[in-house]
């Protein structure tokens, strides 16, 4: 019985850091594709 709970309770802990890692993640990206789109830009002017 404490072991499901434990267990549980650390896949609980793992989705919500899988989480927070997959959003660092978009952000990253977002900003990577904003600072892709000004280099562009100012490299075609």
């Amino acid at each position: 019985m404490w072991v499901f709970f434990d267990f549980r309770f650390l896949l609980g802990i793992a989705a919500r850091a899988m989480l927070r890692v997959v959003s660092l993640i978009i952000l990253h990206l977002q900003t990577l594709h904003t600072l892709a789109l000004y280099i562009h830009n100012d490299t075609q002017t």
